[in-house]
């Protein structure tokens, strides 16, 4: 799991990305660029996280969806977009980035990230060596 020490209280200022905590692949993703992301002033917290469901108006036992950015100036960007917002800050990123910015690039890359976090728990469990989830009958 990221650090996650500063999560439970809410934020004055400052700008954070905000993950699915009960997906593998999500905390995953989190804990990998963390580091990263820390260096350009985001912290990172589940998108369970109290204060979070509150200030996005997130019911507790709606399950998320999509990740958000809160942007420095409080804007909430989610899904694709907050992917998009987080490229232009990291140099390996800019060519997604630059990508999205062509007329058009941006709904197939909605409905690319709609793909997979409507899969991700499936795809974790993959990644994981297991079939995924079973089914019940």
């Amino acid at each position: 799991m990221p650090d996650t020490s500063t999560i439970n209280d809410p934020p004055g200022e400052g700008k954070w990305v905000l993950f699915d905590g009960d997906c593998p692949l999500c905390a995953a993703w989190a804990l990998r660029v963390a580091p990263m992301l820390r260096r350009r002033g985001f912290r990172i917290a589940p998108l369970q996280t109290p204060w979070v469901c509150e200030r996005l108006g997130i019911a507790g036992d709606d399950p998320p969806s999509e990740m958000r950015v809160i942007a420095h100036d409080g804007c909430v960007l989610d899904g694709a977009d907050a992917v998009v917002y987080l490229a232009g800050r990291l140099w390996w990123g800019w060519p997604l980035y630059v990508f999205a910015r062509i007329p058009g690039a941006m709904p197939p890359l909605r409905a690319f990230y709609r793909f997979i976090a409507r899969h991700r728990h499936r795809i974790a469990g993959r990644a994981h060596g297991t079939k995924g989830m079973k089914r019940s009958r």
